[in-house]
């Protein structure tokens, strides 16, 4: 990790974006309280101005990034994230140029005061569920550390081959019909008790598929009765599932999970597994690769039927490209 020098600056060069929608709306009423709390140790760590951050809110999906976009532009030299994963990973696309692996500004920071329903990206970073008073010195001390993001090229719902990153992981079949319901119906139930019953739900609607995966520069391969494909920078999702546990966030790799034969009833039985640490759900057969590049194709029957997620949020379909970007950008950590 790294500070630049002893001095904290000035919060004018603060930008704080925050999705009132969070944590089931709960965010709206107790963001002006933390804000409040924010701006006393700013204050008493000696930063300059230290109510004078920008804060600006986002209005729906997709908002926070042309947002983030336009503070860094203006110059901010920090953006930080207050809301769920998909806030984080909304506002981590706008530290990058549209449709391009390029920054931004090499030199700006992301922060992160989680106040979401999975907490996920929170678990892959090692981070404990600290209260907020530790969660507010952790951003403001503003050590940071550069983190590998992953680059993907999609189907968007809307059939347009569309490009976005994501810092976390992304998964298509099951998994993102899942968090396509716990977004639209579950999200007031809490982190687990959400995924647990959108998985009800998600499971009655899914049919196993075909694929094709491309890893590096080896040959295409076929996979029959997938269930559930993951590509994974961190280790968790849906909820404290730890999914992958030998993802690294600053390896330089992605690691491909492909899933077959899992009903409703193996996943149920693996629950305690996943959500105890262990990982990897018992299945029929599960493939475990670590890779820098990998391209999913499904065949045309398929195509647009395969629902695909970036960080929780499903806004895609298969086919897709995925590439990873070693330590392409600085967090505070």
């Amino acid at each position: 990790m790294s500070n630049n020098d002893n001095s904290f600056g000035s919060m004018r060069e603060w930008t704080i974006v925050v999705n009132p929608a969070s944590s089931g709306g709960r965010t709206r009423s107790t963001w002006p309280s933390l804000f409040e709390q924010l701006c006393k140790v700013a204050e008493q760590m000696g930063y300059d101005h230290p109510t004078e951050a920008r804060v600006i809110e986002s209005t729906g999906l997709g908002t926070a990034t042309e947002l983030t976009r336009n503070a860094l532009r203006d110059g901010a030299k920090v953006v930080v994230a207050v809301g769920g994963d998909g806030t984080l990973s909304e506002v981590m696309e706008g530290f990058f140029e549209p449709d391009k692996d390029e920054l931004i500004n090499e030199d700006a920071a992301i922060g992160y005061l989680q106040s979401g329903t999975g907490s996920d990206f929170r678990r892959s970073l090692g981070w404990k569920n600290d209260g907020m008073q530790e969660m507010l010195v952790r951003l403001l001390r503003k050590q940071t550390r550069k983190l590998d993001i992953c680059g993907s090229c999609f189907t968007g719902i809307d059939g347009q081959m569309r490009r976005r990153h994501f810092i976390n992981m992304s998964s298509c079949g099951v998994s993102a019909t899942i968090a396509k319901l716990a977004n639209e119906k579950y999200k007031m139930f809490g982190p687990h008790l959400t995924y647990i019953m959108a998985s009800f739900g998600g499971f009655m609607q899914f049919s196993p598929f075909k694929v094709r995966i491309k890893v590096d520069e080896r040959d295409f391969v076929e996979h029959d009765e997938v269930t559930l494909i993951a590509i994974c920078n961190g280790q968790f999702f849906g909820g404290g599932m730890r999914i992958c546990p030998p993802a690294d966030l600053y390896d330089g790799y992605i690691h491909l999970i492909v899933y077959k034969g899992i009903d409703l009833l193996t996943f149920l039985t693996s629950l305690p597994k996943l959500l105890g640490g262990e990982g990897i759900v018992e299945s029929n057969s599960v493939l475990l690769e670590k890779l820098k590049t990998c391209d999913i194709q499904v065949e045309d029957k398929d195509k647009g039927k395969v629902n695909m997620e970036l960080d929780g949020e499903s806004i895609a379909v298969l086919p897709a490209q995925f590439h990873i970007l070693h330590e392409k950008l600085k967090m505070i950590m």
